[in-house]
């Protein structure tokens, strides 16, 4: 190139090398932050919003199975009567000392659900996780994430800009 001092790397467009690495670095930064800070409040609820959805299917399928054996209770019940005797036996019979009610078995996602599970606990109690989460600090880490952004697009711009304005032969001045 004409009118560099020897061994100084310029690219094209007269901006120095580091100035572009540091632009490109903030814009990747900032941009992956605000892409976390958008997604990952919206990407949370959603997981809650599908882990609720199984819990209330398993839920709809328990209380089906229920239906169908009330149903032929009542059936049995209309119809016969010797299902009536073992009924009132059963009913008013002592309950032995090994009987036990268990609730039924809660919801576990299988090995799919454990990324969701690992990131809701993260967005909870990890700080460097629940700073894009949190109401208190979100606007703020979203500010920046776009502050970063525009002073990258701003150093982009002013690199155009020194190209255009530097005379015919000579290298933009730094």
């Amino acid at each position: 190139m004409a009118g560099t001092a020897p061994g100084a790397h310029r690219p094209p467009d007269g901006a120095p090398p580091l100035t572009l690495a540091l632009a490109w670095l903030m814009v990747w930064l900032g941009g992956g932050a605000l892409a976390v800070g958008l997604l990952l409040p919206a990407w949370l609820e959603y997981a809650d919003v599908a882990q609720t959805h199984a819990l209330t299917l398993q839920r709809v399928e328990q209380l089906q199975q229920r239906l169908v054996a009330y149903e032929r209770q009542i059936e049995h019940i209309q119809n016969d009567p010797a299902y009536i005797e073992r009924l009132a036996r059963g009913e008013f019979a002592p309950t032995g000392a090994g009987q036990v009610d268990l609730p039924p078995a809660p919801f576990e996602p299988g090995a799919d659900g454990e990324f969701a599970e690992w990131l809701q606990r993260a967005a909870r109690h990890e700080p460097s996780v629940s700073v894009f989460v949190l109401p208190e600090t979100r606007p703020l880490v979203m500010s920046c994430a776009a502050g970063m952004l525009a002073m990258a697009i701003g150093v982009f711009a002013w690199s155009d800009r020194r190209r255009e304005l530097a005379p015919p032969g000579r290298p933009p001045v730094r």
